[in-house]
């Protein structure tokens, strides 16, 4: 990766030289061998400024995070110098602004940069994927939003930062490259957008690439724990997610792509939850877990993760990376692709929020799921019994009847609205499917809410921002007069949802509540005599028996290791049906570190499902047309 940038940078060399020859350009640099008391000194070269008076900003939030960040209280020590190294009058204004008297004399700016990841704030902390981090000799994390501000009405002016860097950390990004050498990495960015949409890693190398028809991908790993080459490790998955989208997408919008990947080390929280001490001794490993903000953050050609490892046998990262990163990567569709005003021309002191979270996160998460079951990543029983379940029950706890999808989100920044933000990812997904089959319907099969969403990015794509207000009538032009009731009802009403009706048009059964005579769970501790590895955090599927009772029926052991869900496949013929009461099963559980199957005699119970989702195999000719194109298989 290094000898790739370094060729990289000869082709850069000329372009760097035009760049130095301008005087309208922000040039930054930090010294990253110099970090004291957790911070390190930023210093500004700046640009030509006119003015008597200037106003130099950090943001208040950046796109993506729909949350106050408050960059500037990061910031320590501002100081603003002329020429001749003369202290200009500065006053802070707020959190995040520098006001700057006799500006036409000023040459220099340099203040110090306090970190976010362990910083000893209760109100507004930042979401780690958003954040910061400086570790000495280890690494750094730069969302540059944290890093590096600009003056009023300056952000579309050039940028060039300058990192001095120990020689054995690298600066993974998917901004553009000028110069590296082992002690000095140059980058440039083309306005304060793009810096802001170009976060970068420092650590020790730990990267792979790959490539998936004309894109190159990039991932790019920093492990606390210290484990060698994890970018391998996640390789596999990232790879199938990647086949996936470009399985879904005609074709892939980039030409490059990073995935910057910061694991957290939990072991000490997952030997505990293991079974591992005392209560006390628990409940102590559990605080690191308190204000942790665990996901990603999407950006135009890249994307970063702040990732949690327990530190069992096989990395959790691995089984997370897949669904987070395919929703992170769809982001490029919407919004950076697909987006109003209020995110093409981002106020970062003063911003407005987008009514359109339905499209941006809600929709982006829907498709995510579809392109797992497309791709052939989970069953089609996985997506609806599980997935669409679990983003049911959830999204059924937001108020619909006291506020709008579309309110929620233009007034996400208030405390009563900010709390109903994580429905944008269940109940907006639902809503995404519900939409999906209600264009399928509507055009007869002639239409998708993919190939819909993608016809409206194909008009605007990533410099050209549709009407806040006129979008939903817009949309709604691509597919059918009859949609607009949908979004009365559903985005911009308040009502509650009708599932069955969605459901029932690509043959989908669908009941609030209904008991189903199904097998036993074995590894239920109220359907079997066991107790397991509990969890306040669930990641992966993979539970240890911890006590095994008198009643227990299956043959499972103490330390055995076993997939929750399991049966569901392990009690099924070549049909997919259900095997009969008393017939044996090969149930797969790992015992003293191996994979074994154990014979387990199917038995059942009657197990209340709420809801209940089934896909129906006996479906009417129009459902199964209207299936197979929201499959995936074609108009037929």
């Amino acid at each position: 990766m290094i000898r790739l940038f370094t060729a990289y940078c000869v082709v850069l060399s000329l372009f760097s030289g035009v760049i130095n020859a301008q005087q309208s350009i922000y040039r930054y640099h930090i010294n990253l061998k110099e970090v004291v008391n957790d911070q390190v000194e930023v210093s500004l070269l700046t640009p030509s400024l006119s003015k008597n008076q200037a106003i130099f900003h950090f943001p208040s939030t950046i796109p993506g995070t729909y949350a106050t960040e408050d960059y500037g209280r990061f910031i320590a020590g501002f100081e603003a110098k002329d020429v001749e190294g003369k202290n200009l009058i500065v006053q802070k204004k707020g959190n995040n602004s520098f006001v700057i008297e006799n500006a036409q004399k000023l040459h220099s700016v340099s203040y110090k940069v306090e970190d976010s990841f362990d910083a000893k704030v209760k109100k507004d902390k930042i979401f780690e994927p958003a954040g910061t981090n400086i570790e000495a000799e280890k690494n750094f994390v730069m969302n540059n939003s944290g890093f590096f501000g600009f003056f009023e009405g300056m952000e579309n002016l050039p940028f060039e930062l300058s990192f001095t860097k120990p020689t054995d950390l690298y600066g993974a990004t998917a901004m553009t490259q000028l110069e590296y050498t082992p002690n000095l990495q140059k980058m440039y960015a083309k306005n304060y957008h793009e810096l802001v949409d170009s976060p970068v890693l420092f650590a020790a190398a730990d990267t792979v690439s790959f490539r998936i028809n004309s894109t190159h991908v990039l991932l790019a790993v920093y492990d606390e724990a210290g484990r060698k080459e994890m970018a391998k490790e996640i390789y596999g998955e990232m790879k199938n997610s990647m086949e996936a989208i470009a399985k879904f997408l005609p074709t892939l919008p980039v030409k490059n792509y990073a995935f910057l990947i910061y694991i957290a080390d939990l072991s000490a929280v997952g030997n505990a939850l293991n079974g591992g001490g005392s209560l006390v001794e628990k409940v102590s490993v559990l605080k690191h877990l308190i204000g942790k903000g665990f996901g990603a953050l999407e950006h135009g050609t890249s994307s970063f993760y702040y990732m949690p490892e327990l530190g069992m046998k096989d990395y959790e990262v691995k089984k997370q990376m897949k669904d987070v990163a395919i929703h992170e990567f769809m982001h490029i569709i919407t919004p950076l692709g697909l987006h109003s005003q209020h995110i093409g021309n981002f106020d970062y002191v003063n911003p407005i929020m987008s009514k359109h979270l339905w499209l941006y996160e809600g929709i982006t998460e829907y498709f995510a799921g579809l392109i797992q079951v497309q791709g052939g990543l989970i069953s089609e029983d996985k997506y609806f019994s599980d997935l669409l379940v679990s983003k049911i029950k959830a999204g059924e706890k937001f108020p619909a009847t006291k506020m709008s999808m579309t309110e929620m989100s233009t007034h996400v920044l208030e405390k009563k609205y900010k709390k109903q933000y994580i429905h944008v990812y269940d109940r907006g997904a639902v809503l995404g499917f519900l939409l999906d089959a209600e264009i399928i319907r509507l055009t007869k099969g002639q239409k998708t809410l993919k190939e819909v969403v993608l016809s409206l990015r194909s008009q605007y794509g990533s410099n050209k921002s549709f009407n806040e207000e006129s979008f939903i009538q817009e949309f709604v032009g691509e597919v059918h007069p009859d949609l607009q009731q949908f979004f009365n009802t559903y985005i911009q009403g308040r009502s509650e949802w009708d599932l069955k009706k969605g459901f029932e048009t690509i043959g989908i059964e669908y009941e609030k509540n209904k008991v189903v005579l199904e097998p036993k769970d074995p590894a239920s501790k109220k359907e079997n005599d066991i107790a397991l590895t509990g969890s306040i955090i669930q990641i992966g599927d993979e539970k240890t028996i911890t006590k095994v009772g008198k009643k227990e029926w299956a043959g499972l052991n103490v330390k055995d290791k076993i997939q929750a869900g399991a049966y569901q496949k392990a009690f099924k013929d070549a049909k997919g049906n259900y095997l009969p009461e008393g017939e044996t099963a090969q149930y797969p559980i790992i015992r003293d570190g191996k994979e074994a199957l154990i014979p387990v005699k199917v038995s059942y119970t009657h197990r209340k499902h709420s809801p209940y989702i089934k896909n129906k195999s006996e479906k009417t000719p129009s459902q199964q047309k209207y299936y197979n194109r929201w499959i995936g298989n074609g108009e037929e």
